[in-house]
């Protein structure tokens, strides 16, 4: 197999940093001199000469393009590696892992006996970076805000039991804030619990998250449609890895299949049509209109669209918390709507006499004005 560049490059280093760590900088230290006889520590008589060594064969360097057959060792420079084939990702974990790496590029979390297989199998991957954290729910708030911050579907992991139930603050919080997050915690074995282990599935019910259990024989469908789930939903779900199926043999990684996402809703049918008609009288008519947008409106890109809305209508407009920013025109953007909201900016939100809301709920939070 061809070296890889970053190991080669490493090694280099190395052998290099060997070298100088073999060469002094300052000059050696003369022996103190003295008066007194310096006991000889050579030997009187010169030893017999002994057979020299075999020296081994000389083996050339390896160039970066060079391959070896598995098991085989390949020379660099003065430092020596063993070529090895990656095994085939047979188990339920590398099924699993498998699957979330051909939509994730990132993990945080915790590692325990329930998913250690797991964490193996996605480090084996190569394709996944693991972050490790120092509590079980500092993983999943993690990969909350790798989402928010534009990072893609969000990815946490925890073992069983205790581990699991550390996650339910933020596992509650990633439900009430719609992030589409996939959590992979151990569960207990399907011969039933131990003294230990908790009811996984009503907890994650309790705070708002489905939970798909993965067998032997659909890990990677299993986890497929998680995934969906997660992402056509905007919610969390719990991906429960049973303890004594974790590291059973699966048989070779099917295809994978293409996500299934909803189309976009697009104006159709006369009802709607009459919806969107009504709304655009009514902003043309207003005296004080008034625009809300919300995280939706962020996740549907909608920003150049309200900022033309905007501008058309002469509205003043304001946003929830996680949709700060969406218009582009800040002169006549009052900020966070609600009680996050300044107090002169939410007097003139109560002056209006039109308001359309975009991507936000109405609760309050939202209406404390």
């Amino acid at each position: 197999m061809a070296i890889n560049k970053q190991v080669f490059a490493s090694l280099a280093a190395f052998t290099l940093a060997l070298g100088l760590a073999g060469c002094s900088s300052s000059p050696a230290e003369e022996p103190e001199k003295t008066d007194k006889p310096v006991a000889s520590s050579a030997p009187s008589e010169k030893p017999e000469e002994t057979e020299k060594a075999e020296e081994p064969e000389e083996t050339a360097p390896a160039t970066e393009g060079d391959t070896a057959a598995p098991g085989t060792t390949v020379a660099v420079g003065e430092e020596a590696i063993v070529s090895w084939e990656p095994s085939r990702m047979s188990t339920v974990s590398a099924h699993v892992a498998h699957a979330l790496a051909a939509h994730t590029d990132h993990i945080f979390g915790v590692m325990g006996n329930g998913n250690a297989y797991f964490l193996d199998a996605l480090e084996r991957s190569g394709s996944v970076t693991f972050t490790a954290v120092r509590h079980e729910m500092g993983g999943v708030v993690a990969a909350d805000a790798y989402y928010r911050a534009g990072g893609g579907l969000a990815v946490a992991t925890a073992t069983y039991g205790a581990g699991f139930t550390n996650t339910l603050t933020a596992l509650a919080e990633a439900a009430q804030a719609r992030i589409p997050l996939v959590l992979v915690v151990g569960d207990e074995p399907t011969s039933g619990p131990r003294p230990w282990d908790v009811d996984q599935i009503a907890l994650a019910a309790a705070v708002g998250a489905r939970t798909y259990t993965v067998g032997r024989t659909d890990a990677a469908a299993t986890t497929i449609i998680a995934i969906e789930h997660a992402l056509n939903f905007r919610v969390p779900v719990v991906l429960a890895l049973p303890y004594d199926v974790s590291a059973i043999e699966a048989g070779e990684v099917p295809a994978l299949p293409e996500l299934r996402r909803p189309a976009p809703i697009t104006i159709q049918g006369d009802v709607m049509h009459a919806h969107v008609t009504a709304a655009a009288a009514a902003l043309t008519a207003a005296k004080k209109p008034y625009l809300l947008a919300g995280v939706g409106a962020w996740l549907a890109d909608a920003g150049e669209a309200l900022g033309e809305l905007a501008a058309a209508t002469g509205a003043l407009t304001s946003s929830t918390a996680l949709g700060r920013g969406i218009f582009p025109e800040q002169r006549f953007d009052l900020g966070v709507t609600g009680g996050f909201g300044a107090e002169g900016a939410m007097d003139l939100i109560r002056e209006a006499d039109v308001a359309v809301v975009f991507g936000a709920g109405l609760n309050q939070f939202t209406m404390r004005f």
